[in-house]
């Protein structure tokens, strides 16, 4: 008995250093952006300093791509599933199939993308914002940080390790402002140490005639019980698009909202399983003419509890956009990669900007 005793309380006295040590480690490299930073861009190898016109028709994609370790074959403990990282091959396999689909993607003047790990160890610490840059050159892109931790300690032993991920956004036309706004971290002390630092990313783009365009990438928290956090990043957004509208310019929201769309429902073909993600909003959120816009008949994103299997698998759309009244919207879709590198299906947007002189009302 007093072995046994023994055992348990040096198991205990480990375990309790080991969680010492690491608050210690993360509360020193602590990742604490400002409320509202300025990002730095990274010029393509060929990217121009093309500028947007107010007569231009413009594309855009959002896409989580799960940083390349979410392919259909893999499952992800937070949500119920067994891994924590992919294993080399999976995760070889999965970047380069999203290389692929972006270099197919590279006419498209927008990319926002969700989930980009820039030095991480469950994908090798490779910097995903460079492979991106070296095959998409005509693009100028910019990171936005969401989770910068030194050490994530969970699960206890096959640990996550340094993760630092976040949005990245690409562009064919030059910016005139690049901005990060923090969103506020709702998580107490020490869960807040290894939890992402929520934000969004908002890029200006002059189009003539004192208008400028505003395209957002976002990614809202998953995992908040009741959706506080989630609900207090929509009314921050809110109160941002809200002022620039008001002030005469285009909004374009994207990103992985991680909540159903207002009014949304599915009419999807029976080989997709529709699961609902809890509405977080109601239609009345923005004022009439604000414009959600969605795909109903294909899913965005795949829960990952199990390995991905057609018409097993519960799948929802969580990923979509958010336009201002003076958009007007000519094509809207979610891309069938059938979830095969990321849990995540990208979404295409094609849209106009209307003048004070048109008349023309939304079309989608």
């Amino acid at each position: 008995m007093k072995g046994l005793l023994w055992v348990v309380f040096i198991a205990a006295s480990v375990f309790l250093i080991y969680m010492v040590f690491v608050l210690w480690l993360n509360g020193k490299h602590r990742y604490q952006p400002a409320f509202e930073e300025r990002e730095l861009i990274y010029r393509g190898a060929s990217a121009s300093y093309t500028l947007a016109s107010l007569e231009d028709t413009f594309s855009l994609v959002s896409w989580n791509i799960g940083y390349a370790g979410l392919g259909k074959e893999n499952t992800f403990f937070y949500d119920g599933g067994k891994q924590v990282k992919p294993t080399k091959v999976q995760y070889e396999k999965n970047l380069s199939g999203i290389v692929k689909t972006l270099q197919s993607l590279d006419s498209v003047h927008f990319l926002l993308l969700q989930e980009v790990d820039f030095d991480a160890s469950r994908t090798l610490h490779v910097n995903q914002q460079h492979v991106m840059m070296n095959v998409l050159p005509f693009y100028w892109t910019i990171p936005a940080v969401n989770y910068d931790a030194y050490f994530v300690p969970v699960p206890f032993f096959h640990p996550m390790g340094k993760v630092k991920s976040g949005l990245l956004t690409l562009t064919r036309f030059f910016p005139f402002e690049n901005t990060r706004i923090a969103f506020p971290m709702l998580e107490n002390w020490p869960k807040s140490l290894f939890m992402l630092q929520r934000c969004f990313s908002f890029h200006r783009f002059y189009v003539g005639h004192s208008k400028y365009l505003y395209v957002v990438n976002l990614h809202l928290s998953a995992f908040d019980e009741g959706a506080k956090s989630r609900w207090t990043e929509l009314v921050v957004l809110r109160s941002y698009i809200l002022h620039w509208y008001n002030q005469g310019h285009y909004v374009v929201v994207g990103g992985d909202w991680n909540t159903n769309p207002p009014d949304f429902k599915a009419s999807y073909a029976p080989e997709n399983k529709f699961k609902s993600v809890g509405k977080v909003v109601s239609v009345d959120f923005l004022p009439e003419g604000w414009q959600w816009i969605y795909d109903t008949s294909y899913p965005t994103n795949r829960f990952v509890q199990t390995p991905y299997q057609k018409g097993i698998t519960p799948t929802t759309t969580i990923d979509y956009f958010l336009v201002s009244p003076n958009i007007k919207v000519l094509d809207m879709h979610a891309l069938h990669e059938e979830f095969e590198f990321s849990d995540h299906n990208p979404v295409y947007l094609k849209f106009c900007l209307k003048t004070y002189e048109s008349s023309d009302t939304a079309s989608f």
